[in-house]
């Protein structure tokens, strides 16, 4: 049987409310090798089912995370996730880093997601908190795709996954970027303008988490999702 990947969903409400996920994502786990296991907001019971069903866990990307939560004020540059989101994701995520071994992969929001429950926290704005920056970590309407490489650390995991020093580019897309690490989170790559990229914990098996979109670019992240669907592999035995 395939390893089995909890994806977890954004919340979008106009006139309904929607529960949907970008198919990139879904994609990656795909081609990866992967089962694409879809888990929506539920109650605790619900939660716990859908747990024990996978072998590991992707966390999405998103809109921003409460300010409040690491101590920062939001300002005009946060886009706030839909609360029903928000609080599923803090006590999924919580269960699984706390109650279970299961391998993790945050992307973009899914890693600033990391490092806010160790206790870290973020720059709300990167222009804000480094003006004049000049590196665009951002999707705008006149740049439809940022990137831009990523320097990844000596002896990291990160660097024996994709066997380079270099990631010569990635697709960007976000606003806040790490500023406290959070308990036993370690940086594993940094843009050139030294903004953090990637993170692992160093005591968990396989909790990475990346500050780009993988999903967006496969092909050239391949390495990054075999090797999180073998971790999910290697524990499903």
């Amino acid at each position: 049987m395939k390893p089995r990947i909890g994806i977890n969903l954004d919340v979008d409400q106009s006139k309904t409310t929607h529960y949907k996920v970008n198919r990139a994502y879904v994609a990656a786990i795909l081609q990866a090798g992967g089962t694409p296991v879809i888990i929506p907001p539920c109650n605790n019971t619900q939660m716990r089912a859908y747990v024990k069903e996978i072998d590991a866990m992707l966390l999405i990307g998103g809109r921003d995370y409460s300010p409040e939560r690491y101590g920062k004020v939001a300002d005009a540059s946060v886009t706030a996730l839909h609360p029903e989101r928000e609080e599923f994701d803090f006590r999924l995520g919580a269960y699984i880093l706390t109650r279970t071994d299961l391998p993790v992969l945050g992307i973009c929001g899914g890693m600033q997601w990391l490092n806010i429950f160790y206790g870290g926290s973020l720059h709300v704005d990167i222009e804000a908190a480094f003006p004049g920056l000049g590196l665009s970590h951002r999707t705008v309407q006149h740049i439809p795709a940022a990137d831009h490489p990523v320097l990844t650390e000596a002896g990291s995991g990160l660097r024996k996954i994709y066997r380079r020093k270099v990631i010569p580019s990635v697709v960007s897309s976000h606003h806040e970027s790490l500023d406290r690490l959070g308990r036993d989170i370690v940086v594993e790559g940094v843009a050139p303008d030294g903004i953090i990229e990637a993170i692992a914990h160093r005591l968990r098996p396989f909790t990475i988490g990346v500050q780009w979109h993988p999903e967006q670019h496969f092909s050239n992240n391949k390495r990054l999702f075999k090797a999180f669907i073998k971790a999910a592999a290697q524990r499903s035995r």
